[in-house]
């Protein structure tokens, strides 16, 4: 898919089309985005995209600026008695900020992790699941017996743990019931639990196969008991190869590495990584070794172009003093992986300081609390500590790597490194504060395939705004950025038939960028959108950073419209709760709304007066709905007025049966029967204190059902209405959300008013 060409500056372009006289800032002179709900190009004359001009270069730092940092922090680390490895630089204009022996080779400590994890997300993807099979020598027979042994075989499974699950027990919990859903109540033979897993962590020390394999192959044989499965004995193995003969019974996929790798960097857990880097060894090298695994993470970090000379692992944790790396090594990883569609979630997995995990009580100041996001390394002799930084004041990202070897006093090695932090998370410029970012509007078709109409506020003081593309919604090259000076624009070039992803910055006067707006999506076809996603989430921007990980932008419709796209459903378009209710896009105009909620409650007005009589005009008309959000349910049946409840019950055909279902789990029900479990973990994401759980009313069927916790209906399905008690959006797998979501958007399609 190509993106616009790049067009020369131009003073004044004049172009006729169906919205009037554009300008080069792309707009009417006097248009903010608002209109009567139609789309550019509805008279049926082509839109053509409007003129913009290179996306300005970022505002580097002053060379005196640079020379007093890089002073700065050669003083603190060349005063140590420390051995040193140190880089800063500046992501957005390339500039070294500062560096000490930045190609030294020294003891990394838990920095290891940061490349076992990267490599894990790139080999394998971070959709990527350590699979847990089930086989036996025969199938399950008639009376539910299996005449002969079962096989229960992990893939280095390291997902058992109280980190992920209200217990570590709890998945095999599944394996279990899932077996007796097939007709399972017997093991005529033994049951064997094969391969290698971890269960629970019970320490940050050293992986011990053995005990961690004995703690499964128990708790495998209580699952089954307490499912009511009897069986003949248990044993274990650690080879993962069952009998060649055997059948197939059940495959369980855990958490995704998206999620399981959390716990793993955040806390710094050391069997979580050394269990991983043997399953890339599997997986990549047909051996289930450290040395297999360190072999993969190396010659894979040589396919990436990040500096390597020297790079020694041998493990995958840290633990090992014989491990080598360099702070150019590090922060050239770090950048490799921003340029990756994995790169997002693989930083989301990092500790934050002031606020979560092994930096959660360090640099709480207020430059640095909530904006740095890194790996800590411990280790006798060690301290690392290698991340970036969001700067408050620029809001440019700084990539750094401290690491110290030779150290005696840990405590004061850890607050140098935070000074050398400090260093440049100020206000280097010394200049005013920031714009605020823009509030997207619209970003939907035009009618002219190829052409996107985008919308956005205005704010003040802004010099003009780039539009960022994204092919994918995860990669954004400032080569793609438009720079426009209005407050709508026409982008052109790109795709007809898979969604654009959007975002948009202000630049100031003097050249600084303001944090970007939401992320949303639109496909570029020649039609209106089958799907409007409607940005209904106000309450996740001020929330506390440990669930606003990256504090300045939330994506929450992209994924949507990622999963819509990937489940056949490409044609979207999305919006602001706030253009719809101004009656900038009509409702009717698309054959389905998905409004995402989040977590919207009574402070955050769930639903407006207006915003329910835009819905209940929609579903009248035969449109379909899906309104997805926890609390939804309960701040209009519960806490609100008699017109909200009536909504409630007649709309949404749901009322509310308790107000927290205590458990992040669901499954199918009803006309959605067909789907498996599905999680709405996010620890990295919109974490759901109090999904609802609901009660079917005025026609309403349960379709979604809560596993474990307080039970009960998770969504409700009243002709073409769906209603959850949870955001859909938070789901954080793209596969399961893609599941669900396509599930969603057929059962409302296919459905009688």
């Amino acid at each position: 898919m190509g993106m616009c060409r790049a067009l020369p500056p131009l003073l004044l372009v004049l172009l006729v089309g169906c919205s009037g006289i554009i300008t080069a800032g792309g707009g009417d002179d006097d248009d903010d985005g608002s209109g009567d709900g139609d789309s550019d190009g509805d008279d049926g004359t082509p839109v053509e995209p409007d003129p913009f001009e290179a996306a300005p270069a970022p505002l580097p730092l002053p060379d005196n600026v640079v020379a007093d940092v890089s002073a700065r922090v050669k003083q603190l680390v060349e005063g140590s008695p420390y051995s040193f490895s140190v880089l800063v630089e500046n992501r957005a204009t390339g500039q070294v900020i500062a560096q000490a022996s930045a190609d030294r080779l020294l003891t990394p400590a838990s920095n290891t992790k940061l490349y076992t994890t990267a490599a894990a997300f790139e080999l394998l993807g971070e959709e990527h699941g350590l699979t847990t099979r089930v086989l036996a020598d025969a199938p399950i027979a008639a009376d539910g017996t299996i005449a002969g042994d079962l096989y229960v075989v992990l893939e280095h499974d390291f997902t058992l743990s109280s980190d992920l699950y209200d217990g570590p027990r709890q998945p095999l919990d599944r394996i279990a019931k899932a077996l007796t859903k097939r007709g399972l109540t017997r093991v005529t033979g033994t049951v064997r639990v094969l391969g290698e897993s971890v269960y629970e962590a019970n320490s940050i020390g050293y992986l011990d196969l053995a005990t961690e394999r004995s703690q499964t192959t128990t708790a495998v044989g209580d699952a089954l008991s307490a499912a009511g499965i009897t069986r003949g004995g248990l044993a274990s193995s650690a080879s993962m190869a069952a009998p060649g003969a055997a059948v197939a019974i059940l495959e369980h996929a855990p958490l995704s590495l998206a999620v399981g790798c959390s716990p793993l960097n955040t806390d710094s857990n050391n069997e979580f990584a050394d269990i991983l880097v043997r399953h890339i060894g599997w997986r990549i090298e047909g051996e289930s070794s450290t040395a297999a695994g360190t072999r993969a993470v190396l010659d894979w970090l040589a396919s990436t172009g990040v500096p390597h000379e020297g790079v020694v692992f041998h493990d995958g944790s840290g633990l090992s003093h014989d491990n080598l790396i360099s702070a150019r090594s590090t922060v050239g990883l770090l950048e490799f992986m921003e340029g990756t569609p994995v790169g997002p979630t693989w930083q989301h997995t990092f500790s934050i300081a002031g606020v979560r995990g092994t930096l959660g009580g360090r640099m709480t100041g207020g430059n640095t609390v909530g904006r740095v996001f890194g790996k800590t390394g411990s280790l006798t002799g060690v301290i690392a500590l290698s991340g970036y930084l969001e700067n408050k004041h620029d809001g440019q990202r700084y990539y750094f790597s401290i690491l110290f070897n030779n150290v005696g006093d840990q405590t004061q090695a850890r607050s140098l490194g935070d000074q050398v932090v400090n260093v440049f998370a100020g206000n280097l410029r010394g200049s005013e504060a920031r714009l605020p970012p823009p509030a997207l509007d619209i970003v939907r078709a035009t009618g002219t395939p190829g052409v996107l109409d985008i919308a956005w506020t205005a704010v003040d003081g802004a010099d003009g705004y780039l539009v960022w593309l994204s092919e994918d919604g995860r990669v954004w090259s400032r080569d793609q950025a438009r720079y426009v000076h209005g407050t709508r624009f026409h982008a052109g070039d790109l795709s007809a038939t898979a969604p654009t992803f959007v975002k948009v910055t202000a630049r100031a006067a003097g050249g600084l960028e303001s944090n970007p707006s939401a992320t949303y999506a639109a496909t570029a076809s020649d039609d209106k959108a089958e799907i409007l996603l409607v940005d209904a989430n106000d309450r996740w921007l001020v929330q506390p950073a440990p669930e606003n990980v990256l504090g300045v932008n939330h994506a929450f419709l992209a994924g949507l419209a990622e999963s819509a796209a990937a489940g056949g459903h490409a044609r979207v378009a999305s919006a602001s709760h706030a253009a719809v209710e101004r009656g900038d896009i009509a409702l009717g105009d698309h054959a389905v709304v998905v409004w995402a909620a989040g977590e919207e409650s009574v402070t955050w007005t769930a639903l407006s007066e207006a915003e329910r009589g835009l819905l209940s005009d929609h579903v009248s008309g035969g449109g379909a709905l899906i309104a997805s959000g926890a609390e939804l349910v309960w701040a209009l049946a519960d806490q609100g007025s008699a017109d909200e409840k009536t909504f409630a019950s007649e709309v949404l055909g749901a009322g509310l049966a308790n107000d927290d279902a205590g458990t992040y789990e669901l499954t199918g029900d009803g006309a959605l029967a067909d789907l498996d479990w599905i999680s709405f973990l996010a620890p990295d994401g919109m974490d759901i204190n109090f999904p609802d759980v609901l009660t079917p009313a005025s026609g309403g069927q349960a379709v979604l059902r809560y596993v474990g916790g307080a039970g009960g209906a998770a969504a409700v399905l009243k002709g073409k209405v769906m209603v959850t008690g949870f955001p859909i959006e938070a789901v954080p797998s793209p596969a399961e959300r893609t599941t669900l979501l396509g599930a969603a958007l057929t059962a409302v399609i296919g459905a009688s008013p």
